[in-house]
């Protein structure tokens, strides 16, 4: 159940991405869109491109996590 004035709390694992070469680094860069559905499978907040996430590693990482928080006043409380 969300509270409305509650920060929400995002754990992001992307699945079947691609790399970049920048010299002697790898990069992925992520763009993230936010949907929100509520208990009955009706869309009631869509934004795109909400965030950027870009990372650079020595080694082509597989599994890799991000952490996002987004807050959604004005959302009325609910399930979703």
């Amino acid at each position: 159940m969300f509270v409305s004035g509650e920060t929400l709390l995002v754990y992001l694992e992307p699945r079947a991405f691609g790399y970049g070469d920048k010299g002697d680094y790898w990069t992925v860069d992520v763009a993230l869109d936010l949907f929100i559905f509520d208990a009955a499978g009706e869309l009631v907040f869509e934004q795109y491109d909400f965030g950027a996430i870009a990372l650079e590693s020595r080694v082509r990482n597989r599994e890799i996590m991000f952490m996002a928080s987004v807050d959604l006043e004005g959302l009325p409380a609910g399930t979703y």
